[in-house]
């Protein structure tokens, strides 16, 4: 070990010779020894043994850099996040460099990315909008964090908080430590909250646990609730067991209420009921949601029920009740029922308002469907039960009807008053005491039988077909073609018209009353084209259906509006010939 200051100063030859022997040693041992050299230069190597480091003299010849331990050991200096202590020679803002005391982090482009310390590794400590990827085998986003909008994904760039998307997206949650015999090992998700103090408890939690024996694959899945109380933990409120039950305030299924029947309930609620526990219960052989209730009496009571009750400030009390019933004397395999709805009025007990008979028939404010038993809504008057507003469909006839009836409907086919659609030729119609009255067809156009049967001679005309058709009468000549100038003679012949005075024979008439008016068979005899004519007769089938028959035109009425041409006609020669009998006559006078 030796130093040198590198100056080989003038002397004898054998002293020049020793002084170049103790330079060369100092180069060799890279100037080895317990203290630094007497004199220093800039990149000047020393391996201070004392230090057991290998030093190198920076550019300034100031001070010393270590480059590493005398062992092997390489060292290199702190750093920082902008000027990393291991960097790169085209890229001194990435690399390695020491935050602290025991940490070690990683940089690039000057900001820090990974952070290793004593008790924890970080990435992204900085909280910048650094995301991190995880590539699988076939996977290029097995593990993704989306720093910018606080995101995870499995298997897929995330789209909310967490997702995960996969082929097979299973997510297993494993409790491997040993269960005792009574099989309660469990596994669990837990969700907690923070109270006011700042303390941390558990809201709710989802356990999954064996059910039965430690041995046995029986689980069960579990709902647990805190009540709120202080201090208090997350209790049962719903379960599924092994058997699939779900089961709602109760952690075993109630098979006692099921009677002697095989059936097994697979949804069931309990509560507190003032004569005992009632459960809803779905069985395994068929898909129903039924509530078990009291045995079948002879009135074929057999009721289950769900009740609904409000509180009114003071105690919670009955509001209304649906009511699961027999339709006849209970027996063996009797299974034809009904749906009964009750409400409560001013505190009384729950009346019954509408019900689902047996045969799929609604019935409100009465309780029974005869005697019309093929109408599949009834409703009864909220006072008179006998009167009733029904619906009906009949598809073998292929009507549906909305029908009106009383007490006085003596039949099952009897009403007052209906609304019916045939199907056959998309025609509604309405009728009263069972006769058509108005017919709506398919082409809009409106048919109104008694209409036409009905008369006056002290009205204007209606334009009505002798089939019922309603129609209205247009002038534009738009609706016209092959337009003439009337010819006088036409308008000359309505000089031989007969006027008369008469007494009205029409129901809608008074029968002493007189009229002014022209009869339309005289009429016709000098222009038909001034009647209205009858040219088909309206009868009714046994479904009451209208039906329209030609017939041989018949007059039937006069268009006194058509009459105008013909008038004015005459008005308009009459006002010539006056003015030339009025020139005439003064000509006469001034001679």
């Amino acid at each position: 070990m030796a130093t040198h200051d590198y100056v080989i100063a003038n002397a004898s030859g054998a002293a020049v010779r020793a002084d170049l022997n103790n330079a060369l040693a100092a180069i060799v041992s890279n100037n080895s020894g317990s203290s630094e050299p007497g004199t220093t230069y800039a990149f000047q190597w020393w391996a201070d043994t004392n230090a057991s480091q290998l030093k190198l003299r920076n550019a300034a010849n100031d001070d010393w850099v270590v480059i590493q331990e005398l062992d092997g050991t390489m060292l290199m200096e702190n750093g920082t996040v902008g000027s990393p202590g291991l960097a790169f020679a085209s890229d001194l803002d990435t690399g390695f460099f020491r935050p602290a005391a025991n940490q070690l982090a990683v940089a690039t482009n000057g900001i820090e990315r990974v952070e290793f310390g004593t008790t924890e590794v970080v990435f992204n400590d900085g909280g910048a909008d650094i995301d991190l990827r995880v590539e699988g085998d076939n996977q290029a986003n097995l593990f993704f964090i989306d720093a910018g909008n606080d995101r995870v994904g499995i298997g897929a760039a995330p789209g909310t908080f967490v997702e995960i998307d996969s082929t097979a997206p299973y997510v297993t949650i494993k409790n491997n430590t040993h269960e005792d015999t009574s099989g309660g090992r469990e596994s669990k998700i837990i969700f907690e909250g923070e109270q006011s103090g700042g303390e941390i408890t558990s809201l709710a939690e989802i356990e999954v646990s064996h059910e039965g024996t430690a041995d046995d694959q029986k689980g069960q899945l579990i709902l647990k609730v805190n009540s709120g109380a202080e201090g208090a933990s997350p209790g049962e409120s719903m379960r599924i067991d092994s058997s699939g039950r779900l089961l709602v305030g109760t952690s075993s299924s109630d098979t006692s209420r099921m009677g002697t029947s095989a059936y097994n309930p697979q949804f069931q609620i309990k509560g507190a009921w003032t004569n005992g526990t009632q459960s809803i219960t779905c069985t395994d052989d068929y898909p129903v949601l039924w509530l078990n209730g009291t045995a079948g009496t002879s009135s074929g009571a057999g009721v289950a029920r769900i009740s609904f009750n409000g509180y009114d400030g003071s105690n919670y009390t009955q509001a209304a009740q649906i009511d699961a019933q027999l339709d006849a004397a209970a027996s063996a395999n009797s299974v034809s029922g009904r749906l009964v709805f009750s409400t409560t009025l001013a505190g009384t007990a729950p009346t019954e308002r509408m019900r689902i008979d047996s045969s799929g028939r609604v019935l409100v404010h009465t309780s029974t469907a005869a005697p019309y038993s093929d109408r599949f809504l009834s409703i009864g008057d909220v006072t008179d039960a006998s009167a009733t507003f029904e619906i009906r469909s009949s598809p073998t006839n292929g009507y549906s009807s909305i029908v009106f009836s009383d007490s006085t409907a003596d039949s099952t086919n009897a009403f007052i008053g209906a609304i019916e659609y045939n199907h056959a030729n998309n025609t509604l119609a309405f009728k009263t005491n069972a006769t058509e009255r108005l017919k709506i067809r398919s082409d809009g156009r409106l048919l109104a039988a008694g209409v036409y049967a009905e008369t006056t001679g002290s009205s204007a005309n209606v334009n009505v077909q002798s089939d019922g058709l309603l129609q209205r009468s247009v002038s534009s000549i738009k609706y016209k073609k092959d337009v003439e100038t009337l010819q006088d003679s036409y308008a000359d012949a309505l000089l031989n018209v007969r006027p008369v005075w008469y007494k009205s024979k029409c129901s809608s008439d008074n029968p002493d009353w007189g009229h002014w008016g022209f009869i339309a068979e005289e009429l016709a005899e000098i222009d038909p084209r001034l009647v209205i004519w009858k040219t088909a007769e309206l009868t009714y089938d046994e479904k009451g259906a209208a039906v329209k028959t030609a017939c041989e035109p018949e007059a039937e009425g006069v268009q006194y509006d058509r009459f105008t041409p013909h008038l004015l006609n005459l008005i308009k020669r009459q006002q010539a010939a006056i003015k030339t009998l009025e020139t005439k006559v003064a000509a006469l006078e001034a001679g």
